[in-house]
């Protein structure tokens, strides 16, 4: 996981560094979440057991944070009824949640680690979402890290250098 920024849209300053686009807009974190450290991050997803895994380091003693994930789910096998068929793979709308679930989250430790997991089916139940999509093809589309307290984007895929 890589610090999340707000989008720059459109670019309000020029860049005077070679090797890089002309413009940009100065860091800001109006939609974003800046009050949260963390050295790293990695968020893991097992295939057989359905758990989401979180491991992370340089968080401050007692941060809570969560996963917002955005799930699109096909299951095979379905049986539909307008139009009436059996046996068929059905993609359902997406999904984005809360995994685990507020108030509770993962909560840093006096060493400013996180290592926590939660079952996606857990997730599903109490963001109020069918158990049942909680197997067959699943994509993760989208995910993300929260800080619960401000309830904003700290984290997102990516690539920190």
């Amino acid at each position: 996981m890589a610090r999340a920024m707000d989008q720059c849209n459109p670019a309000t300053v020029s860049v005077a560094t070679t090797g890089v686009p002309f413009s940009g807009c100065p860091q800001a974190n109006s939609t974003t979440d800046s009050v949260i450290t963390m050295k790293t991050a990695r968020l893991t997803f097992a295939q057989t057991t359905g758990k989401l895994t979180l491991y992370g380091t340089g968080f401050q003693f007692g941060s809570r944070v969560t996963t917002q994930l955005t799930l699109r789910i096909t299951k095979p096998g379905q049986t539909t009824l307008h139009p009436h068929q059996v046996n068929k793979s059905v993609t359902f709308q997406d999904v984005t949640l809360l995994c685990p679930n507020v108030p509770f989250g993962f909560v840093a430790r006096p060493n400013g680690s996180i290592a926590g997991s939660a079952k996606l089916s857990d997730c599903l139940t109490q963001n109020g979402d069918a158990t049942g999509l909680s197997n067959g093809n699943i994509e993760i589309l989208d995910s993300a890290l929260i800080n619960i307290d401000t309830m904003k984007v700290f984290a997102r895929p990516g690539i920190l250098r």
